[in-house]
């Protein structure tokens, strides 16, 4: 979507795609050129996907004259496009083609002083009477005066944007740089800083350019197109967005599936890494769901659809990426604020720099306006400013890749912050699917004759307890007893006749109630045991007990243990279901404190309070009842693979994978991105402040300024960049793989 209108109906919102739009000076002037259009309420910026998003009221300007505006400000503009498929490919190969035109214009220029180098050399007699006082000859002059014109194309109509609007941006300090270095007669250098100027412009774009694709991998999954079966069984092909929910679509070996699903017919191994995370095929047959942006393997599927291409999995993985690169993190806040005073308190440095020695103390003029000039190519802000959000945007495409998807860098920042982790129990720390843990047949009774019995009552029934013993009973290949005449007694139980006589099952109450001997009999009691009794009987005798509880999940203890190796001071369960059980798992979980019992208002006064106790709290949950503390939390974060839709949009963070295991890996990641981020601004910072002091003792040039400040731009890029490695880990090695980003953390601290 190029123009949407938010939900009160008043305000539109325009986002364009800007070529060059990689720090905030390029920000700067689409800014001013956009604001003095009508309506304009409000202009954000995402440096790493080069977009400018334009609130304005809906009677404002239209998108056309506000791109024509920023076209006219010296920037190129045009409709951006948020999509999941391969039209992104269109604004990256423009992209590519900027760059490459830059880093041409750069070449050229960089030949053209080459020659006039050489030239210079011949006629001085040497190389290094090049850098001694000479007269420049005339044919190197020129070499060196097109060379700097070559490179003005790109420097001037914005340096004569920043003097309109009265800021001091790199193109005004470039052309100060250049055009004093002129007037001192240095042309050699004027031409060298100019060259090295439009090579640093290029390595901005090539460090976007990596970062956009990170998320255009992302985007890019979703097949153009879909093989929809008609009612009458013929097959076609047609675009995803053209095929309703409910169809039914046919999917090949080896093809991509293009759209949310369950499978009707077939069975396969699927590649889920894209969605999940996953590293391994995974197994699914019919009635199991799908997702849209996963492999299929070696058999033919087919699906029906459970939602439009705009709501499947892929496309709201997709929106959330794009939608959390615009939610900056504190730190890239502080970064921009400091950027917006650093420059103007810089500029006025240099004035006094290039002032006040010779003014107030006879100083040459030439000597002190030359460090002056230094300081203020050094001054250029860039390193500084894409130190934080290249770092940021890396990590969350990772994160991505890995199953985990955040919304927005400034939860990346809660994340290394946590000292407290609330769970829900029930799908979260369980699997949510009851399952049989037990079958105890009574004396003389054979289990296998249970469980027939057992599957003979129960297996009409839609009940999760009684699919538990549904599935483990074919699980064993029990067949059903013959039976008929089955009753139904709501909330009690089942009967049925059966084997000559009237079999019955129920909870232990009901059991009671047919046999009330049973009542003193410790057999069925559940004070020690989580989940529920299923007591089987025929006529006046007890057949046995199956136990059915919800399964702890097999990483929950390893990953509370890896928790706390990683310093978080208090693993609390809320929950709702009742003490017994929540104690059973705790007490086989090894957490510190039980909340049970507890009412979604009940979940989120425990969260508060634990965050005033403890520091900031994360909280893990995904059923609708925990929205209202996920919400509460200093960080959400819902299971995503089987969560009900509202903890999903309420959480800030959500495993695509129900794996725990992405928990503590998902806080080693966020302090492994913190440290890169501050190792970027310490260098971005440290380099400055000792070319100032180089400069301010003379020992600093103007070409060695700008080449100093490239070099940083590109090692801070590059730092950053180092959060995309790393290929998807199986889910056994997810712990030690935590271990080893928090270790990295650690270190680069």
């Amino acid at each position: 979507m190029t123009t949407s209108i938010d939900s009160t109906g008043i305000d539109a919102l325009h986002t364009l795609h800007v070529a060059g739009l990689d720090c905030p000076d390029e920000a700067a002037i689409v800014r001013d050129a956009v604001t003095r259009l009508p309506g304009v309420r409000e202009v954000t910026f995402d440096f790493t996907a080069g977009t400018a998003c334009v609130r304005c009221a809906s009677t404002g300007a239209t998108m056309e004259a506000i791109a024509q505006a920023i076209t006219a400000a010296g920037l190129h503009a045009r409709p951006a496009h948020v999509v999941t498929g391969p039209g992104v490919d269109d604004q990256e190969a423009e992209l590519r083609r900027s760059r490459h035109r830059t880093m041409l214009l750069a070449g050229i220029a960089a030949v053209l002083v080459g020659a006039g180098v050489v030239i210079e050399a011949i006629r001085a007699g040497g190389i290094a009477a090049v850098f001694a006082p000479h007269a420049l000859p005339p044919v190197s002059l020129a070499l060196y005066a097109l060379a700097i014109a070559m490179c003005g194309v790109r420097l001037v109509p914005r340096a004569w944007s920043a003097i309109r609007a009265v800021r001091a941006d790199m193109y005004l300090l470039m052309t100060i740089a250049v055009t004093g270095a002129l007037a001192l007669g240095d042309w050699l250098e004027g031409a060298t800083v100019s060259v090295l100027f439009l090579v640093s412009l290029a390595l901005e774009a090539w460090s976007g350019g990596r970062a956009r694709a990170a998320i255009a991998a992302l985007m890019g999954l979703a097949p153009t197109q879909a093989r929809l079966r008609d009612g009458d069984g013929r097959e076609r092909l047609v675009p995803p967005e053209s095929v309703p929910a409910g169809s039914l679509v046919v999917i090949n070996p080896g093809d991509r599936v293009p759209l949310d699903g369950t499978i009707v017919e077939g069975a396969s191994h699927l590649d889920e890494a894209a969605i999940t995370g996953e590293s391994l095929p995974v197994t699914r047959q019919t009635g199991d769901p799908v997702f849209a942006g996963t492999v299929n393997g070696e058999s033919l599927l087919v699906i029906r659809t459970t939602s439009a291409a705009a709501d499947s999995t892929l496309a709201r993985m997709a929106r959330l990426v794009a939608e959390s690169r615009q939610r900056r993190g504190r730190t890239e806040r502080w970064v921009d604020a400091f950027s917006a005073r650093y420059t103007p308190l810089v500029v006025i440095i240099a004035l006094v720099i290039a002032l006040g020695p010779p003014l107030l103390a006879g100083q040459p003029w030439d000597a002190w306006v030359y460090r002056a000039l230094v300081l203020l190519v050094i001054a250029c802000p860039c390193a500084l400013v894409i130190a934080t959000p290249v770092a940021t945007v890396a990590a969350l495409a990772r994160a991505a890749r890995m199953g985990v998807l955040i919304k927005g860098g400034e939860h990346l920042e809660t994340a290394a912050r946590l000292r407290a982790i609330a769970l829900d129990k029930t799908g979260t720390l369980t699997t949510g699917r009851p399952s049989v843990v037990a079958v105890e047949p009574a004396t003389g009774i054979a289990a296998e004759h249970l469980l027939a019995i057992a599957l003979a009552l129960e297996g009409r029934s839609g009940h999760p307890l009684a699919r538990a013993v549904i599935d483990h009973a074919r699980s064993l290949g029990i067949s059903p007893a013959e039976s008929d005449q089955h009753t139904v007694i709501p909330g009690r139980g089942l009967t049925a006749r059966c084997d000559g006589g009237l079999a019955w099952l129920g909870s232990p109450r009901y059991a009671i109630e047919r046999l009330p001997a049973l009542a003193a009999d410790g057999w069925l009691s559940t004070a020690t045991k989580p989940g529920g009794v299923i007591v089987v009987g025929m006529d006046d005798r007890l057949l046995g007990v199956i136990r059915v509880a919800d399964q702890v999940r097999p990483e929950a203890r390893t990953v509370i243990a890896e928790l706390r190796r990683q310093g978080i001071r208090s693993v609390a369960m809320v929950t709702g279901d009742d003490h017994g059980t929540a104690q059973v798992v705790a007490g086989e979980l090894g957490i510190d404190a039980v909340h049970a019992e507890l009412l979604p208002a009940d979940k989120v006064e425990r969260i508060a309070a634990l965050a005033a106790q403890s520091g900031p709290v994360l909280m893990v949950g995904d059923g609708v009842n925990d929205a209202p503390a996920l919400a509460r939390a200093d960080l959400g974060v819902a299971m995503g693979a089987a969560g009900s839709p509202a903890a999903l949009e309420t959480a800030d963070i959500a495993l695509m994978r129900d794996d725990l295991a992405r928990l503590p890996w998902l806080i080693g990641h966020a302090r492994r991105t913190r440290a890169i981020v501050w190792q970027n601004i310490t260098a971005a910072l440290g380099a400055k402040l000792v070319f100032l002091v180089l400069t301010m003792t003379g020992h600093a040039s103007l070409w060695a300024a700008i080449a100093a400040d490239t070099g940083i731009s590109l090692l801070v890029t590059l730092n950053a960049l180092r959060m995309l490695r790393g290929s998807v880990p199986r889910p056994e090695a997810l712990t030690s793989t935590c271990s080893h980003a928090c270790g990295d953390s650690h270190q680069a601290r």
